[in-house]
């Protein structure tokens, strides 16, 4: 990723569950100045059908603290209404 000032940092890990059309699950590493320390963190998002739509359930675990709590929220948000974008003009 790129940050509007031009820092670059990624983001790494090992993929711990694959459900095809179900579930993905996975570790999560940072390697960028998040101000935090390293943490053990884990995402696993499930896709559920729901009629006419898919329901995706996201969960992010790890002890993060209250404020990179706070910007996973925003990030997340963002990652998930690009989609929605994306499918809706498909």
């Amino acid at each position: 990723m790129t940050e509007p000032n031009g820092a670059r940092w990624a983001m790494l890990g090992e993929y711990t569950e694959i459900e095809p059309d179900r579930r993905v699950a996975h570790t999560l590493r940072r390697d960028a100045p998040m101000g935090y320390g390293p943490v053990v963190e884990r995402v696993t998002v499930e896709l559920t059908e729901g009629g006419p739509v898919t329901i995706v359930r996201f969960r992010h675990e790890g002890d993060l603290g209250a404020g990179a709590r706070t910007g996973h929220v925003e990030g997340r948000g963002n990652v998930l209404d690009s989609l929605a974008r994306l499918v809706e003009s498909a």
